[in-house]
């Protein structure tokens, strides 16, 4: 006996229509088990991912760290390099003096909460030529010195030279002054001895007179 397909509601269904239903069925059982698979596929994708983001979290946690130590050192750095600049720029010779060649100079030099100290010579070969070096030295761990070396020469003739050569002059001018302070001092002590032995050969004399 072959059963029409149903169409209303109370009809009877036959096995075509059954069949269909069935397929139907085992296609969205396949579809439903195949999305279930692509649900789990994709937490665990979002599962590695937040994974990744944590893990990503703590590398940028730890760069900005490392930027902040990096900040501070660069800070602290550069305050040091100034201080020991400035320690530097505070040594300064002074006037060309032929009898003392040699200087030695001591600067301190701060700049923010840092402070450093400097040591420097300078030596004039002659009135046109002269060497300057100084070192620093500071708190600081990275850059702990600091130091320079330098050399000043003067170049000109004619007038020019004349001027070069006063600080000479004025040495010679010191000289004679001191020679001429020592030669009074002599000559006022052998005044003294004169006045001495005159005064002795007056006494003398007197005494003879009185016996006669």
């Amino acid at each position: 006996m072959h059963v029409a397909d149903g169409t209303a509601e109370h009809d009877a269904v036959n096995k075509k229509q059954l069949n269909a239903v069935e397929e139907k069925v085992t296609g969205n059982t396949v579809k439903i088990s195949k999305n279930t698979q692509e649900i789990e596929e994709t937490k665990a994708r979002v599962t590695k991912n937040e994974e990744e983001i944590q893990d990503n979290k703590k590398e940028v946690v730890k760069v900005e760290r490392n930027l902040e130590i990096t900040k501070q050192e660069l800070k602290n750095e550069i305050s040091h390099v100034g201080s020991l600049s400035a320690a530097l720029s505070a040594l300064h010779p002074m006037t060309y003096d032929e009898s003392s060649p040699n200087q030695m100079m001591v600067g301190l030099g701060h700049y923010r909460n840092k402070q450093a100290v400097a040591l420097g010579v300078t030596h004039y070969f002659n009135s046109n030529m002269m060497m300057t070096a100084g070192f620093a030295i500071g708190e600081e761990t990275r850059v702990k010195t600091m130091a320079n070396l330098g050399f000043t020469w003067k170049i000109g003739k004619g007038e020019n030279q004349k001027k070069v050569e006063a600080p000479s002059q004025m040495n010679l001018l010191r000289e004679e002054v001191r020679r001429l302070n020592e030669e009074s001092q002599t000559r006022e002590k052998e005044k003294e001895e004169l006045k001495t032995r005159v005064q002795q050969l007056e006494e003398q004399v007197r005494i003879l007179l009185m016996q006669k």
